[in-house]
């Protein structure tokens, strides 16, 4: 059984070529990963209705015109740069930092709210000191 295994714009999909059964995702919610380094078949975690223990062997890969990939080293190479982003497929992660941060210590990262005042809030659960905190995230 080959699987063709493509994306198309922000999508990942994986197509049963003998079923035509279609399963996709966002490119970058899908983890594809093996068990050894050495390993030739892969496991996609994240791709809808497509389980996850289900080993698909390196050879049984092709891509979305259903040829085989050249080498493993090839296909390794396509699905570390096209899945796993939390920007677009294929973009290196980066991290924004706004003039916020300076002025106040609120962090926005990707669009991310981060408070650095939450770990002095877990340090006072840890040392009974309770004040009135919570207020503060609510």
């Amino acid at each position: 059984m080959s699987y063709k295994i493509f994306t198309k714009n922000n999508y990942f999909y994986i197509i049963d070529t003998e079923t035509d059964k279609e399963y996709e995702a966002l490119s970058k919610d899908v983890l594809i990963r093996r068990d050894l380094s050495n390993s030739t078949k892969f496991y996609f975690t994240g791709v809808n209705s497509f389980s996850t223990g289900n080993a698909v062997a390196f050879a049984n890969i092709l891509d979305a015109d259903g040829n085989a990939y050249a080498d493993l080293e090839t296909w390794i190479t396509w699905y570390t740069t096209n899945t796993g982003n939390f920007n677009s497929a294929g973009a290196t992660a980066q991290i924004n930092y706004s003039e916020t941060e300076q002025n106040t210590g609120i962090k926005w990262i990707d669009g991310s709210l981060f408070i650095e005042f939450l770990f002095k809030v877990l340090l006072m659960f840890q040392t009974e000191k309770k004040p009135q905190y919570l207020m503060f995230l609510i």
